[in-house]
């Protein structure tokens, strides 16, 4: 699929000196490989669920929202807009959700890959509007 947008965001994390995955090699043009790809570093580390240090929690969350907001502060051109016009096509987050859904094909696709259980999870996990019978496929 088009990795633009994550390599751009890649690239301006980087220049942030933002705790990322570094941009190793891409490709978009599908010029070496038949499809688009980013090669990207490991970051080492490990789950904070696997500390029980309050201390320890509490200086990774204020790292982190540190991380978020400088972050934020980035801009890029085109996103943060739903439409060219900015304006949603829809007026709720689950319809929108839908709609891409819908036009990317992902819920005939989770049905046919995944096993019912984990399929009965996607579904519980999602909103109500996705389980609208009426709106199904």
């Amino acid at each position: 699929s088009d990795l633009a947008g994550e390599v751009f965001w890649l690239r301006t994390m980087a220049t942030r000196n933002l705790a990322a995955h570094r941009l190793i090699a891409q490709d978009q043009s599908g010029t070496y490989v038949p499809f688009s790809y980013a090669i990207l570093s490991f970051l080492g580390g490990a789950p904070l669920t696997k500390t029980t240090d309050a201390a320890l929690i509490r200086v990774a969350a204020r790292a982190v929202g540190r991380t978020v907001r400088r972050a934020h502060q980035s801009s890029a051109p085109g996103f943060g807009r739903p439409t060219p016009s900015g304006r949603w096509l829809s007026s709720s987050w689950p319809e929108v959700l839908r709609a891409w859904l819908d036009s990317t094909g992902a819920l005939t696709l989770a049905t046919q890959l995944l096993d019912s259980e984990t399929h009965a999870l996607l579904m519980a996990a999602s909103p109500s509007m996705l389980l609208d019978s009426t709106r199904a496929e």
